[in-house]
């Protein structure tokens, strides 16, 4: 393989690495936003006639978490290739 082709499988790499672990911190946080919204409502005398905005912020926040990790893992890899000794 040439130099380029291992850096653009690095590249890749991180990519998916940092993806995962995005996508299972927001799987695992939003899981909990659901589950405690579940529960506050189910204990409360009256719960809101709308379940959107508890179907919505997962729906939402899952995606910007995988987003968010990609993000993050490429700018730690570009960082650790600049200060690397």
């Amino acid at each position: 393989m040439e130099e380029a082709e291992i850096a653009l499988s690095g590249r890749r790499k991180t990519l998916i690495i940092g993806a995962g672990a995005g996508g299972l911190l927001g799987a695992l946080f939003f899981g909990g936003y659901t589950a405690a919204s579940i529960w506050i409502c189910a204990s409360a005398s009256s719960c809101s006639a709308n379940w959107l905005p508890f179907i919505l912020v997962p729906a939402i926040g899952l995606p910007v978490s995988v987003l968010a990790g990609a993000v993050v893992a490429i700018a730690f890899r570009r960082f650790y290739e600049l200060v690397r000794v």
